[in-house]
């Protein structure tokens, strides 16, 4: 079991847009055409950013290897709430365990909280 929590400053991710690559590193393709779908996607990308370092912290200890960015998906799920897709090797370490998460954000700042819990 782990906790992890991040918040993102929303002008630091905007900012960090501006770089051609940044996107390409650290989300997938469906994370970024989720995110370009919306009027304001630096609020998106802020938020997944975070989820993906919370889930990070969640795993400190548990994974064998370190994790990339890539590594951990956040989709939403059928019902509109947020959702972790990991890789496969990530899973296998996991075994019976999932990932929890939620989100949030105001004009400013996205907040991520993920707990790993058993299924």
């Amino acid at each position: 079991q782990g906790i992890g929590v991040d918040l993102v400053s929303i002008a630091r991710i905007k900012k960090a847009l501006k770089n051609k690559n940044f996107k390409s590193k650290l989300f997938t393709s469906r994370e970024i055409s989720y995110c370009q779908k919306r009027k304001n996607p630096q609020v998106f990308y802020a938020a997944r950013f975070a989820a993906k370092e919370a889930v990070k912290k969640c795993l400190a200890g548990k994974i064998k290897h370190p994790v990339s960015w890539k590594d951990i998906e956040v989709l939403n799920n059928p019902d509109g709430s947020p959702g972790v897709n990991l890789n496969s090797n990530l899973k296998k370490q996991l075994k019976n365990q999932k990932i929890l998460i939620t989100l949030s954000h105001t004009d400013e700042y996205a907040i991520a909280v993920a707990c790993l819990t058993k299924k």
